[in-house]
């Protein structure tokens, strides 16, 4: 509900401010009065709007358009409207004994001083009328009168319009012997002014005229002055001296524009002799106004610099980046996609090719000179010259196309050559060491950053895939891996995001330069805050260009995933283990770098894999290596909250990658540390790595996502058919490793009978009796060497007291346990030396273990 307010006359123009500030005398009426409103937002373009709402469109809605353009003028915005608010007037008493009753009459006049029939709107939803009158102000000498019309006549007829005020005196009497009243004086207004651009917005305060004499000569008010300027240029006498009379204006239009310099660029051609002030005045003209008219715009630029291009060179690319400059800025966005279609369809300049090429050249060679006072370029052109580039190789290119269709390619070869020049000039521009102090050459690096990426399918269609990837490889050579952090993670990122990376030979070119890039970024050490912003941003680079080559021909990608390979898998190793120090509390970038080792780990191949074990020049390089790459995958195994609860298909996928990664370093284990089994001596063995495999085989196995027998039925088999029991894999591989370590098994005794204890508790058939033989093996080198059991013994009895109070283990398992161990053992020296009664001592153990877990806790 919306209260109805009254006031006094005298406030009444200002009443809907009084009642929004909550001020001056405003009285509401009775309280249940009122005017009942609903409000429903609408969202889009009007068209659009109609569209999705038929129901709330009907012949009487009525549109009330912003008396203004938006902020951000939108490319559907097309618009011609005239608001005039009558605003306030000054009128003495002349004759009479009190202040007149004041009344306004508007009117519209044609070039021949005839009123525009239906052309003033006094309201929205009301009908156009021909005059309209304002309220009548009831004996105030200084009437504020704040009431809007809009004035609705095309742009030609504006051109001649004018807007005529009679004021008249309304008398209190109604008498119809008094007949029509004649106005006491007028004044008008014209809607263009003398260089035909639209009367600026604003009060305007008009001259008042007698309208006695007026009457007299009925065409001479169209020649007086009309708006108060400081200096009458007109006779005295008829004027109204001490009245005065001001009037607001707003003009909503695509069709005219306010600003002298826009109209005198519109119109070079008529004031050739005015151009360098006219292009120079360009620097004033809004970006609203540019927006309006931009299509004429650019075909002014350009048509001069066809014509005058050796004359006014300079001046005209200053303009012409300048207004690229105002298109792009955050304001006008919307306005980019229209900037676009008058590129592609609407830009007739066939021979401005040379001339912008040229011109960029120059500018950007401005930038590697260091020294202010040598530059010949001004630093405000530097900066502009940059921020439009994008759009001025599209200009480019688009010329170059339009001539080579008027004469069928003639000097291609001298256009490739220049382009060429250009890029590389940008090339260099990067590798300038700005001194201390300097801001020219470091914002215009950046600004290239942001544009090069921009323009490469527009540079495929002139320059080769081969030449175009040298030059972007050599443009990120060049960058410095300390210098503009943010502008190069965008830059970087918008190369792999590129359809110029898609092509698999300047893939092989770029990658290496990019990735440079991202292994200082990855490995850096200094500063903190920065390292978290830049390692984030790194590590998603890295995974879309890990993404780009999954989606790639696995023929295609081989040499690719080669130098990712050496670049990248040592580093992200080194990156995992540097953020999963803190353990009480999860990195942030921890999930993004362990998805892009496994996704890089999913790339390889077995050849890949022969080829790295090959690249280690020195054994402890490659021992390190794969140690490190076994305890990262432990440690990924056992951040349990790495992945969310219902994560359950990528732990699955993790663990699959995982397992082809160690079925291939455990043959590098065999192949390269294992040396003469049949000894247990060897320069090339190495227990701790032996060590890790096994406790990394036994985490795997262990690992509660892989458990089968706490999924449904369904999803085991679905688990089943995709990936197969990894468990069962896995630890066959853990024991054909065991059995080709030879004597060397007795360097791992007691140590691994914990590990392999736990993967022979879990609940799998296959695994408990893949794994229990492996005791046997145990009490045999404890035989031959000891002639006892107490070492292990001891620790058998530690490990299944820890595994059973955790729920591991059954009476399934004690039986199988004693019964293959018993079999093992008949025949053999041992089960006489101690081996029959260590294996009944540990059945016995487990029965007791499993009694006492089964007996009830009191709460």
């Amino acid at each position: 509900q919306i209260d109805i307010f009254v006031c006094n006359p005298s406030e009444y123009h200002k009443l809907l401010e009084n009642i929004i500030k909550k001020q001056g005398v405003i009285h509401p009426t009775e309280k249940g009065t009122g005017v009942f409103v609903g409000v429903r937002v609408l969202r889009g373009p009007l068209s659009k709007v109609k569209e999705e709402n038929p129901l709330l469109f009907k012949k009487f809605t009525a549109i009330v358009k912003k008396m203004s353009f938006a902020e951000i003028i939108r490319p559907y915005d097309e618009r011609h409207d005239v608001y005039l608010t009558l605003q306030q007037g000054f009128f003495s008493k002349g004759s009479k004994r009190a202040d007149k009753n004041v009344q306004v009459d508007v009117e519209i006049l044609g070039d021949d001083d005839n009123t525009i029939r239906k052309c003033i709107k006094p309201g929205i939803g009301e009908d156009n009328i021909s005059s309209y009158t304002s309220l009548v102000h009831y004996h105030l000498s200084a009437p504020v009168f704040n009431e809007t019309i809009k004035i609705e006549i095309p742009p030609k007829v504006m051109k001649t319009a004018r807007v005529r005020f009679n004021f008249y005196h309304k008398s209190t009497i109604i008498s119809s012997k008094l007949g029509k009243s004649e106005p006491f004086a007028v004044c008008h207004l014209r809607l263009m002014k003398n260089d035909d651009t639209a009367i600026a917005d604003g009060l305007h305060e008009l001259y008042v005229y007698n309208h006695k004499d007026m009457a007299k000569h009925p065409r001479r008010l169209a020649g007086l002055p009309d708006v108060v300027t400081g200096s009458l240029s007109g006779p005295v006498e008829f004027l109204h001296l001490r009245d005065t009379f001001s009037v607001t204006t707003r003009i909503c239009s695509t069709k005219l524009t306010q600003d002298a310099g826009l109209h005198g660029l519109l119109n070079w051609h008529s004031n050739q002799g005015r151009l360098k002030d006219i292009l120079k005045g360009v620097q004033s003209v809004s970006g609203n106004e540019i927006v309006k008219f931009m299509a004429d715009t650019f075909n002014a630029l350009f048509a001069i610099i066809e014509e005058k291009g050796e004359m006014y060179g300079e001046p005209v690319f200053e303009a012409l980046v300048l207004i690229i400059g105002l298109l792009v800025v955050e304001k006008y966005e919307n306005f980019r996609p229209v900037l676009d279609t008058y590129c592609e369809q609407h830009f007739s300049a066939a021979s401005i090719h040379l001339f912008l090429v040229k011109r960029m050249k120059y500018v950007f060679e401005q930038v590697m000179i260091m020294d202010n006072t040598k530059r010949e370029c001004d630093p405000q052109t530097i900066s502009r010259t940059m921020k439009a580039a994008e759009f001025l190789f599209k200009f480019v290119m688009r010329s170059r196309y339009l001539y080579d269709q008027a004469t069928q390619g003639k000097g291609n070869e001298q256009f490739v050559h220049n382009l060429q020049d250009l890029l590389r000039v940008t090339c260099n521009m990067m590798a300038k060491e700005c001194p201390e102090g300097e801001l020219v050459a470091p914002k215009a690096q950046a600004q290239a950053m942001q544009f090069l990426p921009q323009i490469f399918n527009l540079l495929l269609t002139t320059i080769t895939v081969k030449s175009l990837s040298q030059i972007v490889a050599d443009f990120l050579l060049n960058i410095k891996e300390t210098k503009l952090r943010v502008y190069k993670s965008v830059f970087l990122a918008a190369v792999v995001s590129s359809e110029l990376f898609a092509h698999k030979e300047s893939r092989g070119i770029i990658l290496p330069s990019i990735l440079r890039h991202l292994q200082y970024h990855i490995s850096q050490r200094d500063d903190v805050l920065a390292r978290d912003d830049s390692l984030e941003k790194s590590l998603d680079i890295l995974g879309n260009i890990i993404a780009n080559l999954h989606a790639q021909p696995p023929a295609s990608r081989e040499d690719n995933v080669r130098v990712l390979v050496k670049e990248m898998l040592s580093v992200l190793l080194e990156c995992f283990s540097e953020l999963s120090r803190g353990k009480d509390k999860l990195h942030p970038k921890m999930g993004l770098c362990v998805a892009n080792l496994m996704a890089l780990t999913e790339l390889m191949t077995p050849d890949h894999y022969l080829w790295l074990r090959k690249s280690f020049e020195i054994k402890e390089d490659l021992e390190e290596f794969v140690q490190t790459t076994f305890h990262t995958y432990s440690e990924i195994i056992s951040f349990t909250q790495l992945y969310s609860y219902d994560w359950s298909f990528l732990k699955l996928q993790h663990n699959y990658v995982m397992l082809s990664a160690i079925k291939q370093l455990s043959r590098m284990l065999v192949e390269e540390f294992l040396g003469d089994s049949d000894t247990t001596t060897s320069v090339f063995f190495n227990s701790n790595l032996w060590d890790r495999f096994f406790m990394l085989a036994v985490d795997f196995c262990s690992q509660p996502s892989l458990q089968m027998e706490n999924l449904t039925e369904l999803q085991r088999n679905r688990v089943i058919d995709h990936y197969g029991d990894m468990r069962v894999t896995v630890s066959t591989l853990m024991l054909e490793k065991w059995r080709v370590l030879g004597n060397f098994q007795s360097r791992f005794i007691p140590g691994l009978i914990g590990p392999f204890l736990k993967v022979s508790l879990l609940p799998h058939p296959v695994l408990r009796k893949a794994t229990i033989p492996v005791f046997f093996d145990m009490m045999e080198y404890e035989w031959k060497f000891k002639k006892n059991f107490h070492l292990m013994e001891i620790e058998m009895i530690d490990k299944l007291d820890l595994y059973v109070s955790e729920g591991m283990g059954d009476q399934t398992y004690r039986d199988l346990l004693q019964k293959m161990l018993t079999e093992k053992c008949k025949g053999h020296p041992m089960a006489e030396g101690g081996g029959t009664k260590f294996i009944e001592s540990l059945a016995e153990l487990l029965r007791r273990l499993l009694d006492y877990r089964a007996v009830p806790r009191k709460m």
